[in-house]
């Protein structure tokens, strides 16, 4: 399995497990799940999320065939282009998290964009995070409001190369209207927010097959809770893996290449 959704580093307002490298390597292990996805966590409350990139870049340099990197971008802080540079150049990046409720921005401003549209040039795959914790669990001097999923129409439309991998949203019945989203093959949604008996088929019911991935949104919410929801599908078990895993390849792999993200 793939899991597109996890994160590593230091979050201030509580203790987290499974938030080093060989931490979450064991989680994984214990999982079953081959490779992860992972941003920074300290990317959300860093001035400059560079420094975070970069923290993350030097921890998980020995592990990169299991972590897959993800930075974060602010399209909304100064010279964000030399940012990006750097992350691709440089520090190795397969893809982007993007955090708009917490660099206060929405995903239709200008900057972002242009962010989205260099991410598209450049044929890397961007995930954007809804919320990050739990809004019950905030601390209430950071009560950061879910990321407005509105124009994503029109981002598809603008963007159609562009791979989008939604995290952590919730009521996707309420917030996503299907219809609208047209036969787009190049978004994703993942399952850590999915809530409800059969969620992940529900899900699958309202976005389609090729559009779910597994997200665990670790170490802020339990892994083994994802992979419970997969049990609880009535999809056969080896037959959802396969597909969640296929999705996920989709998500990662780069025009031409089909090796979900693998240098």
């Amino acid at each position: 399995m793939i899991d597109v959704n996890a994160s590593l580093g230091r979050w201030p307002f509580r203790r987290l497990r499974y938030a080093t490298p060989p931490a979450m390597l064991r989680q994984m292990d214990q999982l079953a799940i081959e490779r992860a996805c992972v941003a920074p966590i300290e990317a959300l409350l860093y001035l400059d999320v560079q420094e975070a990139n970069r923290e993350m870049a030097r921890a998980i340099r020995r592990h990169r065939d299991r972590l897959l990197f993800f930075p974060s971008i602010n399209p909304a802080w100064p010279d964000w282009q030399t940012d990006l540079d750097e992350c691709i150049e440089k520090l190795g990046a397969t893809g982007v998290r993007l955090f708009p409720s917490y660099h206060n921005y929405r995903i239709n401003d200008r900057p972002c964009l242009e962010l989205l549209a260099e991410l598209e040039r450049r044929d890397l795959p961007v995930q954007i995070a809804t919320v990050v914790a739990d809004p019950r669990m905030h601390h209430p001097a950071v009560m950061v409001p879910a990321v407005r999923l509105d124009p994503l129409a029109d981002l598809l439309r603008l963007f159609p190369r562009l791979r989008i991998a939604i995290l952590n949203a919730t009521g996707i019945r309420e917030t996503v209207n299907p219809k609208t989203l047209g036969r787009t093959d190049n978004l994703f949604f993942d399952v850590a927010f999915a809530d409800g008996v059969a969620c992940v088929d529900d899900l699958i019911d309202v976005m389609g097959r090729g559009r779910v991935l597994l997200g665990t949104n670790a170490p802020m919410m339990i892994g083994l809770g994802a992979v419970y929801k997969l049990r609880e599908s009535r999809i056969e078990a080896g037959e959802l893996r396969r597909l969640l895993r296929e999705n996920a390849l989709r998500f990662l792999s780069r025009r031409g290449k089909g090796d979900g993200g693998r240098p």
